[in-house]
C-alpha cells in the first residue's frame, strides 16, 4: 500500500509558513557544523543506494533538447500538475497522489522536469502558492515510490533521487528556489525516508535562516506558544501535530530538535507533550535518548498524564537500548509520584472491528486494514508493513458513510488479495514488523499506537516469526494426508494456477540491476528464463518463501466478503474461492518447498516469478 493521504490532509500550508518554526529552532541552536558524515546523521535504510555524502552538483536542464517522447511525457506531467493546484484551489486533496508519483517516476525526466517546474514557479511574481503546493505534493509522492524502488534495488531509481537531491543543493546553494520552497522540498525527503546528508541539511538551515537574520531568537516561551497553536489548529490531536512537525524538525541538525522536542516534552498543552513522545522514535539513537531523558524531567514534576505514561510503557519494548532505559526512568518517575497507570492489557473494544490483510507484493508490502463499525458510522484505520525492513506507516480516514465503507471495500478488493485476518494473525505480524525493523535500525511509526488503540489491541513486543516456523505452525495438528509428499506435489501442481486466481503473482519479479543485466545479456525465451531461474531466483529462494508463508498464514482465515470483483479470469469470485477454505494449505506447502530443498525447477510459481523477471526487464 503506497503512501495515502492521511486525517491531516485538508488544503496544504502554505510554503511560505511550512519553515517557520524549524528555521526559528534552527536559530536558536546557532549556525549548524558542516564536515564530514557524522554518527548522528540519519539512519540509512538496509538496502538504499542513498549514501550520506555530499551528491555532486546537478546542472540545470533547461534549454536542453529533447526527444518528441519526453516532450509528451513533459506535458503530461504540467496536466497533472495543473489538475492538483486546483484540486488545491478548491480545498480539495486529491487522493491519487501516490498513484501518481508511480507513474510519474516512469515518464522519462519526470522528476527533473518536476523540479524545473518548482524553480519556477519560485521565481515567479505574483506566486502561485497552491502550483507550489501541487509541485511539493507530487514530488514527495515521486520520492516515496523512488525509496520503495530502491528497497527492491530496481535500477536507476537511487541515481534519480541523487539527481533530485543534487538539484536541491544546487537550489540552496546559488539562491534558484526561495527558502520555504527549500526547505519544503527538503521535507518531502523527510517524509520519504531518504536521509540527506550533513553537508545539505547544513546548507537549507542556512538558506532557511537567512531571510530571519537581525530578528530576534525565539525564546522557550515564544516557541511554546507557536506550538500551542499548532495544536488548537490540529484539533489537539498529537499525531497529527506530530506529523506535521516532524517533517520540518527532521530538517534541523540533532541539537536543534533536541531543544525544540525538550520544549514541547515541558508545554502546558497536553497534546503538544503527548506528540514530543514521537520523537522516542526519532533514528538518530542520541535524539531519541535525549528526549526520553527530557521526558523523564517533566515526568519528575507531574507534567506526564496517566495517559501518556501508559503509552511510554507500550512504547518501550519498540526502542533500542539506551533510549529503552531512559524511558524505564521516566515510567519510574511516574510511579515515583503516585500517577495510576491503566492495566497493560487493553480492554475489549465497545465497537465492532474487523480486520483485512491484503497479500504481499514482490517488493515485500503488506497491509492491513481495521474496519471499525460505531453506531453505524465507519473509520478506517489501515498499517503498512514491509517484509525485510519493518512497519512503515498508518493511514487513517475517519467518519465514513456506510454506502461511502462499501465502495472503498469493493474497489480494495478489485487491486489486491483481501483475506480475513484474526487479532492474533495482526498481533503477530505487527511483533514480526516491530523486530524486523529494531533489527534494521527502522523504527515503527508513531500512528501505530493509535491504530493498536483504535482496533482495540493490547501492547505489542517486538517478536520474530521465522518463515520456517510459520510453516510449521500452518501445518501442525493436520492429517498427514494433507501435509505428506502427495500433498505437496498436489499443492505445486495447483499453483501453476494461482495467477489467474490470485492478484499477488502479477508483482512477483526480481526489479535489481543484476537481473536486469542477465536478462539483457541473454536470448532467446528458454535461456533466459532457465538462467533467471537458477541464477537469480534460486538464490533468493528463502525471501520468496518467507512472503508466501505470511501470505498462508493470512489466508487461513478465508477470503475476506468484501464485494470481490470477478476472478483474472473471468470466472466468478464465487467459483474462484470455491476451495478456499484449505488453499492456506497449498500456500503453507508451496512456501515450505521454497524454504527446503526441494529443487527449484519443480516449483511452477518460481518458474513463474523468473518468466515475471524477463517480461519486466525485456519490456524496459
Amino acid at each position: 500500500m503506497a503512501r495515502t493521504v492521511s486525517k491531516s490532509a485538508g488544503k496544504p500550508a502554505s510554503p511560505k509558513t511550512s519553515s517557520k518554526t524549524a528555521a526559528d529552532t534552527a536559530s536558536k541552536t546557532g549556525k549548524a557544523k558542516t564536515g564530514k558524515a557524522k554518527a548522528d546523521a540519519p539512519t540509512k535504510t538496509k538496502a538504499s543506494a542513498t549514501k550520506a555524502v555530499a551528491p555532486k552538483k546537478a546542472g540545470r536542464s533547461s534549454g536542453k533538447r529533447f526527444p518528441a517522447g519526453v516532450i509528451i511525457a513533459r506535458q503530461a506531467v504540467s496536466a497533472v500538475v495543473d489538475q492538483v493546484a486546483a484540486d488545491i484551489r478548491a480545498g480539495e486533496t486529491p487522493h491519487t497522489i501516490p498513484d501518481l508519483g508511480l507513474r510519474l517516476i516512469s515518464l522519462p525526466h519526470s522528476v527533473e522536469f518536476l523540479f524545473e517546474l518548482l524553480v519556477t514557479e519560485g521565481q515567479a511574481t505574483p506566486r502561485d502558492d497552491d502550483r507550489c503546493s501541487a509541485l511539493l505534493l507530487i514530488l514527495g509522492a515521486a520520492l516515496g515510490q523512488l525509496r520503495m524502488a530502491m528497497e527492491s534495488q530496481v535500477g536507476g531509481a537511487a541515481e534519480i533521487a541523487m539527481a533530485l537531491l543534487g538539484n536541491l543543493l544546487t537550489a540552496a546553494e546559488e539562491g534558484d528556489l526561495p527558502p520555504d520552497l527549500i526547505f519544503g522540498l527538503a521535507q518531502q525527503f523527510t517524509a520519504a525516508r531518504l536521509p540527506i546528508p550533513d553537508e545539505v541539511r547544513d546548507l537549507i538551515v542556512s538558506a532557511t535562516r537567512e531571510p530571519m537574520e537581525g530578528r530576534p531568537i525565539p525564546g522557550p516561551d515564544e516557541m511554546a506558544t507557536r506550538f500551542a497553536e499548532a495544536a488548537e489548529s490540529l484539533d489537539h490531536d498529537p499525531f497529527l501535530i506530530h506529523e506535521q512537525l516532524a517533517e520540518q524538525f527532521a530538517i534541523l541538525p540533532n541539537e536543534a530538535r533536541i531543544v525544540a522536542v525538550g520544549v514541547m516534552a515541558e508545554a502546558t498543552v497536553p497534546a503538544i507533550r503527548e506528540a514530543a513522545l514521537g520523537w522516542l522514535l526519532d533514528p538518530n539513537p542520541d535524539v531519541a535518548r535525549a528526549v526520553a531523558e527530557r521526558l523523564a524531567a517533566a515526568a519528575e514534576r507531574g507534567l506526564v498524564s496517566a495517559e501518556t505514561a501508559q503509552r511510554l510503557i507500550w512504547m518501550r519494548p519498540w526502542l533500542p537500548g539506551p533510549v529503552e532505559a531512559a524511558v524505564g526512568s521516566a515510567i519510574a518517575a511516574c510511579r515515583a509520584r503516585g500517577i495510576v497507570l491503566p492495566p497493560v492489557e487493553a480492554a475489549a473494544p465497545a465497537r465492532s472491528v474487523r480486520f483485512v490483510a491484503s497479500g504481499i507484493d514482490g517488493s515485500g508490502a503488506q497491509s492491513v486494514f481495521a474496519m471499525i463499525d460505531e453506531m453505524g458510522w465507519h473509520s478506517l484505520v489501515a498499517l503498512l508493513m514491509k517484509h525485510g525492513h519493518g512497519l512503515r506507516e498508518t493511514v487513517l480516514q475517519e467518519d465514513i458513510a456506510p454506502a461511502e465503507s462499501d465502495l472503498f471495500l469493493q474497489a480494495m478488493a478489485q487491486g489486491m488479495d483481501c483475506f480475513a485476518a484474526s487479532p492474533g494473525f495482526v498481533q503477530e505480524l505487527i511483533a514480526h514488523g516491530l523486530a524486523t525493523g529494531l533489527a534494521s535500525g527502522e523504527p515503527p511509526p508513531f500512528e501505530l499506537l493509535r491504530f493498536l488503540d483504535l482496533s482495540g489491541l493490547p501492547a505489542v513486543a517486538p517478536a520474530r516469526l521465522a518463515p520456517a516456523a510459520i510453516v510449521a505452525q500452518l501445518l501442525e495438528g493436520l492429517p498427514e494426508e494433507r501435509r505428506s509428499q502427495a500433498a505437496t506435489a498436489a499443492a505445486l501442481a495447483a499453483s501453476k494456477t494461482w495467477p489467474k486466481t490470485y492478484r499477488f503473482p502479477d508483482g512477483w519479479f526480481e526489479a535489481d540491476e543484476a537481473s536486469a543485466e542477465l536478462v539483457q545479456s541473454l536470448s532467446g525465451a528458454k535461456v533466459r528464463d532457465a538462467a533467471v531461474l537458477e541464477q537469480i531466483i534460486a538464490p533468493r529462494r528463502a525471501q520468496w518463501g518467507e512472503k508466501l508463508a505470511w501470505i498462508a498464514k493470512a489466508a487461513q482465515g478465508g477470503r475476506a466478503a468484501l464485494g470481490r470483483a470477478p476472478a483474472r479470469n473471468g470466472r466468478k469470485a464465487a467459483a474462484a474461492a470455491s476451495s478456499a477454505d484449505e488453499t492456506w494449505i497449498d500456500l503453507a506447502l508451496v512456501a515450505r518447498a521454497f524454504l527446503d530443498e526441494t529443487p527449484i525447477a519443480e516449483i511452477p510459481l518460481a518458474a513463474w516469478i523468473a518468466q515475471r523477471t524477463v517480461v519486466v526487464h525485456r519490456g524496459r
